[in-house]
């Protein structure tokens, strides 16, 4: 390789991982999965929106809420049961979010406080 090729190969590099180290902890959760239990189902978010009593605002920080215990990982299970459920949570909030009138349904079906419990809470 020529030395102008090494030199721009290098210089790629260098951005490529100044780049990645900058973006480290884009797709970090901002919530953990104690605090959205505590936000949205003890403070009663959820309830309110299963209910009809929130708002738009409301539901889509239920959404967001979601999103993270998504991007968290389980204390224990197996990670593919953990992402199968997430999963299905945050396809239900995303369809209440955005007025989808089967989301409500979904969302209440989708969120198994026990199910979810017995594999993946920790002490």
């Amino acid at each position: 390789m020529s030395k102008y090729g090494t030199g721009v190969l290098t210089l790629i590099i260098s951005f490529a991982l100044g780049y990645a180290a900058s973006h480290a902890n884009y797709f970090a959760p901002r919530h953990s999965i104690k605090q959205v239990m505590r936000k949205a189902h003890k403070q009663g978010l959820l309830k309110d929106v299963l209910n009809g009593d929130a708002n738009n605002e409301d539901r889509r920080e239920l959404l967001s809420l979601y999103l993270d215990l998504a991007a968290n990982t389980p204390p224990k299970g197996k990670p593919r049961s953990w992402r199968d459920k997430t999963t299905a949570i945050v396809n239900a909030a995303r369809a209440v979010a955005e007025g989808d009138p089967r989301g409500t349904r979904a969302l209440k079906n989708a969120v198994n406080c026990g199910s979810c419990h017995r594999e993946h809470k920790g002490k």
